[in-house]
C-alpha cells in the first residue's frame, strides 16, 4: 500500500517571503491537497545570526492570503487562524537535542565519525582537491571516537572535533526527481559531509533530513538549487536505514532577460502585491502557472487547481517572471469578484489616504459604485484612486480646484462650439447647465441623461461639454462613468459645478 502523501514547505526566517518560495509553497500544497494528502510548514531557524522574529509571522500571513485566500490577515492574526497547513513546526533550532542524538547513533554504529582537523590542514587540502578535481579525504575517517582522539593529541589537531558521516567512495546514487527526471551522482565525488559543528550545533543537512523523517513526509518538494543537496541528504537518510522520500526540484524563477530574479527587476516580496492590490486568487492563479500548465486553461480557481495539479505538466525550463501577467489576470479577478468583498478590500486604503474611517452611509455609497469602478482598474489601489472624487468634502472642494493639473485647466475653460459657427465661453454653459439641473426632475431622468438633454438644446458637441463637467465634479478628465458621479446625489453635485465656477473662471 502506498503511503499517504505528507509534503512540506520549510522556510528560513531571514526576511519576507519572496516569490520563488512562494510558488514552492504554493506547489507542496497543491499536490498535498491533489493526492488526499497533509501539507506541513516547518520555521527552519538554525541560521540563528540571520534569524528574523517578525519574518514568522510574515510567513504566516502571507501564506494564509496566498494559499488560504484570507482578505484580512495581518501580522497579529492568530497562528491557527484560518491556516493552510496541517501541522506545524514553528522551530527546527528547537529539536536540536533529536539531531545530535542520530549523529551519535551514525557514530555509534561506525557509519560517522569524529574528525579533528585544524582550520588550517583542512584548507589545505581543500586548495588540493580544487586542483585536482577530487574530493577531501579526512584522515580520521573510519577511527574510533578513541583513535582519533589520540591522533589528534599526536599530532596537534583540534581537541574539539566535527562529526562527518562516512559517505561510500565507491558506487553511485540515483535519485528519480519527478521534475528533473533520473539523476545520476558518482559517490566518489561526494565529501564525507559534516553532521555536527566543533560545538556540538547540527549542520543543516542533518535538521532537514531528520525533521523530514520525523514529520513523515514522503515527497520534498523545492527550488533546483538544491538538487545538490539531495544527494548529500540521500546519503545521511541511507545510513539510517530511512526511505528515501521522493524529490521534486524545481527550475528557478527569473526575470524577463533570464537571470536571476532580484530585487532590481521587480517587487519580488510577496506582500508587496497585495498591497499594489492584487487580489490573493489573481496572484494564485499566476503562480499557479509559473511553470505548470492545463491545456489553454488560463483563468484557473483554487479548486480546479487542486483538482488538476500533477508534476508531469511542470517542464525543466526556469519560469519567467513578468508583472503584466499577474495584471491581466488581476483585472479579471475584480471584475468576478463580489462588490462588497472588493469594497471592504478597498476600504483600509481608501481610509488611510482619507485620515479618517468611512461612514456606514459612505461604505453604502461605495459598494453602489463597484459595479463601475472594478470593470474600469487594473488594481484595488487604483480603484481607490478613481473614487477619490467621491469622498472630498465642501470645504476642501475649492484646494482641489486650485490644485488642478494644466491639461485639465486648458479642457475646463476652453470654448464650446455650438452648431456651425457659433461659440459659448465653457463659463456660460457651465452656469447655463447648473440653471438647467437645478430645475430638472432627477427621479425621472438620470445624470449623464440631463447632460445629453442640455447638451443637444445647447447644439454643443457633447465630447467637449462632458469633459467639462468631468473635471467640474471630479477635479480631472479621468473619471468613472457618470452612474457613479450620480452618487453624490443632486444637491453635492450642483454645489461642486458652482464651487467649481467661482474658483476656476
Amino acid at each position: 500500500m502506498n503511503k499517504k502523501v505528507v509534503t512540506r514547505f520549510a522556510p528560513s526566517p531571514t526576511g519576507y517571503l519572496h516569490i520563488g518560495n512562494a510558488r514552492t509553497a504554493l506547489f507542496a500544497w497543491l499536490y498535498a491537497r491533489a493526492n488526499g494528502g497533509k501539507f506541513k510548514l516547518r520555521i527552519e531557524d538554525t541560521d540563528r545570526e540571520r534569524y528574523y522574529p517578525d519574518a514568522v509571522k510574515v510567513i504566516y500571513r502571507d501564506l494564509k492570503w496566498l494559499l488560504g485566500g484570507k482578505d484580512d490577515v495581518t501580522l497579529e492574526t492568530d497562528v491557527e487562524d484560518g491556516a493552510v497547513w496541517d501541522e506545524l513546526c514553528e522551530s527546527q533550532f528547537a529539536r536540536a537535542d533529536r539531531h545530535r542524538e542520530v549523529a551519535e547513533k551514525l557514530i555509534a554504529e561506525g557509519k560517522a565519525y569524529y574528525c579533528h582537523l585544524s582550520k588550517e590542514k583542512l584548507d589545505v587540502m581543500r586548495d588540493e582537491a580544487r586542483k585536482n578535481g577530487g574530493i577531501i579525504h579526512s584522515p580520521y575517517r573510519g577511527l574510533t571516537p578513541e583513535e582519533a582522539r589520540a591522533k589528534a593529541e599526536a599530532e596537534g589537531d583540534d581537541k574539539d572535533p566535527v562529526v562527518r558521516l562516512m559517505v561510500p567512495n565507491e558506487g553511485t546514487m540515483t535519485l528519480n526527481d519527478m521534475v528533473q527526471g533520473e539523476v545520476t551522482v558518482d559517490n566518489a565525488r561526494v565529501d564525507d559531509l559534516v553532521l555536527l559543528r566543533a560545538n556540538g550545533t547540527p549542520i543543516y543537512h542533518l535538521s532537514v533530513v531528520v525533521d523530514d523523517y520525523d514529520a513523515g513526509v514522503t515527497h520534498v518538494i523545492r527550488g533546483a538549487d538544491h538538487l545538490n543537496n539531495a544527494f548529500k541528504q540521500a546519503h545521511i537518510i541511507k545510513a539510517m536505514g530511512w526511505d528515501v522520500p521522493v524529490y521534486a526540484h524545481l527550475p528557478l524563477v527569473t526575470n524577463m532577460k533570464g537571470a536571476k530574479l532580484s530585487k532590481r527587476d521587480a517587487d519580488v516580496a510577496l506582500w508587496d502585491y497585495k498591497e499594489k492590490g492584487v487580489l490573493s486568487e489573481a496572484f494564485f492563479n499566476y503562480l499557479l502557472r509559473l511553470g505548470w500548465s492545463h491545456g489553454e486553461d488560463e483563468i484557473i480557481s483554487r479548486e480546479k487547481a487542486i483538482e488538476w495539479f500533477g508534476f508531469d505538466a511542470i517542464g525543466k525550463s526556469s519560469s519567467k517572471f513578468d508583472e503584466a501577467n499577474i495584471t491581466h489576470l488581476n483585472v479579471n479577478y475584480l471584475k468576478e469578484a463580489n462588490d462588497e468583498r472588493v469594497a471592504e478590500l478597498s476600504r483600509d486604503i481608501l481610509e488611510k489616504k482619507l485620515d479618517r474611517e468611512l461612514t456606514e452611509a459612505e461604505f453604502i455609497t461605495f459598494v453602489k459604485a463597484m459595479p463601475e469602478l472594478k470593470n474600469r482598474v487594473k488594481s484595488v489601489v487604483e480603484l481607490v484612486d478613481l473614487s477619490m472624487f467621491m469622498w472630498v468634502d465642501s470645504e476642501h472642494e475649492e484646494t482641489m480646484f486650485k490644485g488642478l493639473d494644466e491639461k485639465s485647466v486648458k479642457n475646463l475653460v476652453k470654448p464650446l462650439k455650438v452648431g456651425e459657427d457659433g461659440e459659448m465661453s465653457a463659463k456660460d454653459a457651465l452656469e447655463k447647465c447648473i440653471s438647467y439641473l437645478e430645475g430638472a426632475d432627477w427621479n425621472k431622468t438620470d445624470f449623464n441623461q440631463l447632460l445629453c438633454d442640455f447638451s443637444n438644446e445647447q447644439g454643443f458637441k457633447l465630447g467637449k461639454f462632458l469633459m467639462i463637467i468631468r473635471i467640474a465634479v471630479c477635479f480631472s478628465g479621468v473619471t468613472p462613468p457618470f452612474e457613479v458621479m450620480e452618487l453624490l446625489g443632486k444637491d453635492r453635485i450642483i454645489n461642486r459645478l458652482k464651487t467649481c465656477l467661482k474658483t476656476c473662471f
